[in-house]
């Protein structure tokens, strides 16, 4: 474990004693991330503001019984525990908001629509362009973003984030399929405008 993840341990240790001063470092260390992943995923400035304080009471709370998540010793387990809380409370928020329902489709015929086509990863990567991935991004259903960005950014495995999401794997799936798919959708529409890349 390298000096700085050393640093931010010993700063929760101390945020778990009670450290104002240590609770303002970290904060101001990680503040962006928070906020940032949070706007990802709520894509409401007003939502990920409340997120945010959420998640640094539940940093401040939790501080005291930190655990480094399994995976995360040899990257910076502190970040990745922070990350961890904000998408848990975004996700929170979103099942609040909303309801999940996959459409009436069998899961036998998504599951054949998922092996159908081309490869999606691959067809992401022609997608260089990191503003205007972002904005198309920004403009699919709103739980299609959130499991693609989770999907992205937490590098965790379509039935790890179906527990986490209390999905079923087929249904993250689908929906990080159809992410792609709109995507596609996207570029293909881009690409006829005649817009360049």
């Amino acid at each position: 474990m390298d000096t700085e993840n050393k640093k931010d341990l010993q700063v929760l240790k101390k945020i778990g004693e009670g450290s104002e001063q240590d609770f303002l470092r970290l904060y101001h260390k990680y503040k962006k991330n928070v906020y940032g992943l949070s706007y990802k995923i709520l894509q409401t400035k007003a939502l990920a503001e409340e997120v945010t304080q959420e998640v640094w009471m539940k940093v401040v709370q939790n501080a005291a019984r930190f655990e480094a998540l399994p995976g995360t010793v040899s990257q910076n387990p502190v970040k990745a525990w922070i990350l961890q809380i904000t998408r848990n409370q975004c996700l929170n928020l979103l099942e609040k908001k909303s309801t999940w329902e996959i459409s009436s489709e069998s899961e036998s015929d998504l599951l054949n629509e998922l092996s159908a086509g081309g490869d999606p990863d691959e067809e992401l990567q022609v997608l260089e362009n990191e503003a205007l991935l972002n904005q198309w991004i920004d403009e699919l259903p709103e739980i299609q973003r959130a499991c693609l960005v989770l999907w992205i950014s937490s590098e965790k495995s379509y039935g790890e984030l179906a527990k986490e999401l209390k999905l079923t794997e087929t249904h993250v799936k689908v929906l990080i399929h159809r992410a792609k798919q709109n995507l596609k959708r996207q570029r293909s529409q881009f690409l006829k405008r005649g817009d360049v890349l």
